[in-house]
Formats: structure tokens, sequence, C-alpha cells
């Protein structure tokens, strides 16, 4: 789940051409349910769930390749809040939906799933059906391209020394925001 937008000042090009690259991150979509691509043939009963990944990084002005800052009191006033991202994709295909995977690295995970917690709850008030939320990785990886450097987002790091693994170090922080985080969105649950 993205939020693409034009600089500041755009002219109307940036700003179709922001629109365009919005959009295109449901493509697969369109293309899985028939909207796009028909000799793919796709159709709408092939979609039964959206599944998003959304990271404090998905928000950016693609010209100038900047990420929008996802604090409130630093946002950019063109940020979209992750509940209306969602709500949006929900009103466009009619289908429930997985937050597949989010986290966030170091110091700020325990805020970052504060702030997940808090746009669900507003989806879910808002009545639509939000199945479920992955937190990745739930034990700290390294980087896919560059594997010397650790991203520091999991509920556990490593500890590690001269690339040898010696345990699993649980960040605190983070675990406490997500009992905090299960407590709050159990009230939301439909049995």
């Amino acid at each position: 789940m993205v939020n693409i937008i034009p600089p500041e000042n755009a002219t109307d090009a940036q700003i179709v051409k922001a629109a365009k690259y919005h959009q295109e991150q449901f493509q697969v979509i369109d293309m899985l349910c028939g909207r796009i691509c028909p000799e793919l043939r796709g159709k709408n009963e092939y979609l039964d769930i959206l599944g998003f990944n959304y990271y404090h990084n998905n928000q950016l002005i693609k010209e100038e390749e900047r990420f929008l800052c996802w604090k409130l009191n630093m946002c950019d006033s063109r940020w979209v809040p992750l509940h209306q991202l969602l709500i949006n994709a929900y009103e466009k295909y009619m289908r429930p939906i997985v937050l597949t995977e989010t986290s966030h690295p170091r110091e700020d995970r325990a805020l970052w799933i504060k702030h997940i917690t808090d746009e669900s709850v507003k989806v879910l008030e808002a009545g639509m059906p939000l199945w479920g939320i992955c937190w990745y990785p739930i034990v700290d990886r390294p980087d896919w391209d560059h594997l010397h450097e650790w991203h520091q987002s999991g509920l556990w790091d490593g500890a590690y020394q001269n690339n040898q693994f010696y345990n699993r170090v649980l960040h605190s922080p983070l675990a406490e925001a997500l009992i905090e985080s299960q407590n709050l969105l159990k009230y939301y649950v439909k049995t």
C-alpha cells in the first residue's frame, strides 16, 4: 500500500504522473479480477482477500524520491492516513483486507505498532473487514541486498559478533506495545 504524490507546486503533468504511479499499485489486483488485461481471463471471483504491505516509507514524492514523515507531529499535509488508504482499497474491491507486512527499524518499533494499531481500529470502526496484521520480520534479519546490515526491526534482535549468531534478545518496548495492541484489537474480533 503506497501513497505517491507530486511535488509541491506541481505542474499538471507532474500531478498526472504521480496519480499514474499511485494507481499502478493495483495492477495485479485489477488483472486478477479481470478489470484490465482481459486476455489473462481474470474474474472477480478470483479475488478473495486483499493483502498489502505497509511500511513507514510507503508514502513518497516520486519525482524527488523523498519519503513523507509518518510521525503525526511532523507529517506533510499530503500524508494520507493508513486507515483511509485501506478503506479506499476496500471500497474499490469490496474484499477483506490483511496487512501482510509491516514493521519499523530500531527505536521507533513500539511507536510504529501503536500507530498501526490506531489506524487499524479506525478501519474496524468504519465497519471494514480487516482480518489480520503481520509484523515482519518477527526475528531480525539482514538486508536482502547487504547481508552484513541488520534491520533491527523484529520482536527479537539477534546478537551477532564477527558474523556469528549468539542469541536472540527480546526488544521489550515492542513486546509491550504488541501486547497492548493485541489487547485493544481483541475487542474488535468477531467470534
